[in-house]
């Protein structure tokens, strides 16, 4: 069969399988641009169908009666951008996505999936040559000390190098971002290089919101019908601190840290273009004399910021929780700004720690192009922001010359790649809209949201969303994730440079199986103070999440304040005919 006949009997198939899902429920179809970051986007690629499943995933569904049309999705994480829980421990990057121990303690990242979805496993992605193994959890946690470990899966010992293994959750977990973040855990148990972690793909199929019925919260962050609500819950251990002098440690089975210096820790929040923020609510523990503090930030890589929501935690008997709404509801933009939560944590022992945040959204029924966030001034100072220099002019777009030698994003010298790149792509320069039958979207992650590849890299907060090296030792990284079928068509990063050196961004896919792709490069141009350089794909990649993970590298190339990485912006499309998830209105 054709592809594109495929594609057509897909989408067809999707939406009979929602109409059978949704139709005893009141929903509404909104046209987003585009709907939902990942994991939404039903089209011609990536997506799979239950023929398609390996053994291991199809023995997971433990026979469910599910339509043979169900379409199944992946969010795959490279072992590089998981972080230690505890800033002792030590590690190390091996290459093709793979880190390795050099002291035993566990590493984490947070696992967003789709309110409503079916999770069915995870796949863990290692390279073994030990004779010990290692182990992968998915864990969930409620904010308030409580968790819960789904089964484990181990490394096969002595294995012959890459290897991967699958953790079925039985029963299924329906996802519910009101009452539990999501976090994957690995636990190394070897220390060395011939253990490594490369990387873990959940597993899940699409799902009806859950209907329940909520306790008013003083009117805060209950329904606010006819919006169709939605929840951001993101584990206290999932961030990750903005300077490498910071100095935490986790407190077992909460999934909360704490500080012995102070300091700032950082997530990042992706949420779909015209999303509401109406609030967030902290979770922590606190009965000590410090204080935690949770701040909603936007970065617009040159310099400024945004606070629209800051909360404080009060002394209390231990766990506990406390929620604000913002002033005015926050329209999500990634064309214009990042986003990310900052946490204050100024405190130095467990007596505060801090737990996760919730971040509280709806859609909107209008379009979202029409909205605008109500003007806030982008001050300084602020507790989490530290003065910065004045925004020199950004540089514009340059051609993007190939040099004789380069690096690639795993510090190998090697000949220019062969993909070429484009100086500009016209489209990139306007908002997201439908064109010629295709939807643009943007993908925004702030510079000091990466996180570094080895325990070596020593690193500083340079102010609004901007990082920078002390010693440049490997570099920091990031996972993107996009929709399954979206095309990618170029990269636009955002820095603050006074040297005659330039850092570089790499835009990498990893097969969990020792291979890597720079599928695209761009690099800052010297001594222009804050700017920003697009580089466009010369041909056309369509993301396909089953196959690969998907990370953001920024090289430095040297040391100072006065090379920045202030951020990343991945530009993609996706095609206007394409099946969206309907959004359910409670």
């Amino acid at each position: 069969m054709s592809h594109i006949r495929r594609s057509a009997i897909r989408q067809i198939l999707l939406g009979v399988c929602l109409i059978a899902i949704f139709g005893s429920l009141h929903v509404s179809v909104q046209a987003q641009d585009p709907p939902m970051p990942e994991g939404f986007l039903a089209t011609h690629d990536g997506t799979v169908v239950r023929s398609e499943l390996d053994a291991a995933e199809a023995a997971s569904l433990n026979g469910l009666a599910t339509p043979q049309a169900e379409i199944f999705y992946y969010k795959w994480y490279a072992g590089s951008v998981f972080h230690p829980r505890f800033s002792t421990t030590g590690y190390t990057y091996e290459g093709n996505g793979c880190i390795s121990a050099t002291s035993d303690a566990p590493f984490t990242t947070d696992l967003q999936v789709p309110e409503g979805a079916r999770l069915y496993g995870v796949r863990y992605y290692f390279y073994d040559m030990s004779a010990g193994s290692s182990s992968l959890f998915a864990s969930n946690y409620d904010g308030l000390g409580a968790f819960v470990d789904f089964t484990s899966v181990a490394s096969t010992d002595n294995a012959a190098g890459y290897g991967s293994a699958y953790l079925d959750i039985t029963p299924n977990y329906t996802v519910d971002n009101f009452l539990k973040s999501l976090a994957i855990n690995w636990y190394p148990n070897v220390t060395g290089s011939t253990m490594r972690l490369c990387g873990a793909r959940a597993f899940y199929s699409l799902g009806a919101t859950t209907q329940r019925v909520r306790t008013p919260d003083g009117n805060l962050d209950t329904p606010q019908a006819p919006l169709a609500e939605g929840y951001l819950f993101i584990a206290g251990s999932s961030f990750i601190r903005r300077s490498s002098a910071t100095a935490y440690a986790y407190e077992n089975g909460t999934g909360c840290i704490y500080s012995t210096t102070g300091g700032i820790f950082t997530a990042d929040i992706n949420l779909p273009k015209g999303y509401q923020i109406f609030g967030h609510r902290m979770y922590y523990y606190d009965t000590g004399p410090g204080v935690v503090t949770t701040s909603l930030t936007d970065y617009n890589g040159a310099g400024t910021f945004n606070e629209p929501l800051s909360i404080a935690s009060t002394n209390a008997a231990g766990y506990t929780s406390r929620y604000e709404n913002v002033a005015s509801p926050y329209y999500v933009d990634q064309y214009n700004a990042s986003l990310a939560m900052a946490v204050n944590l100024n405190a130095t022992d467990n007596t505060v720690r801090f737990c996760g945040v919730r971040v509280y959204y709806t859609s909107t029924p209008t379009n979202p192009t029409a909205q605008a966030n109500v003007a806030l001034p982008r001050t300084q100072p602020s507790p989490n922001e530290p003065t910065i220099a004045a925004a020199a002019q950004s540089a514009p777009d340059q051609a993007v010359v190939a040099t004789a030698q380069t690096l690639n994003s795993e510090g190998l010298v090697v000949a220019p790649a062969a993909r070429s790149t484009t100086a500009s792509f016209a489209d990139e320069m306007v908002a997201p809209t439908a064109l010629n039958g295709v939807r643009y979207g943007y993908r925004w992650i702030a510079g000091s949201n990466f996180t570094p590849r080895s325990s070596a890299y020593a690193y500083a907060y340079g102010g609004a969303g901007c990082t920078y090296t002390t010693n440049d030792q490997e570099a920091i990284t990031a996972p993107l994730h996009l929709p399954d079928g979206a095309t990618i068509e170029g990269v636009r990063i955002y820095y603050y440079d006074l040297v005659a050196s330039d850092g570089t961004v790499y835009l990498t896919t990893y097969d969990g199986a020792g291979n890597f792709d720079d599928l695209l490069t761009v690099s800052s141009l010297g001594a222009t103070g804050y700017g920003e350089r697009y580089s466009g794909l010369a041909t056309a990649y369509v993301v396909a999440n089953k196959d690969t993970s998907y990370v953001l590298t920024w090289r430095a190339g040297t040391s100072g304040a006065g090379m920045q990485f202030c951020g990343a912006r991945v530009f993609y499309s996706v095609p206007s005919f394409a099946v969206y998830m309907p959004l359910i209105v409670k």
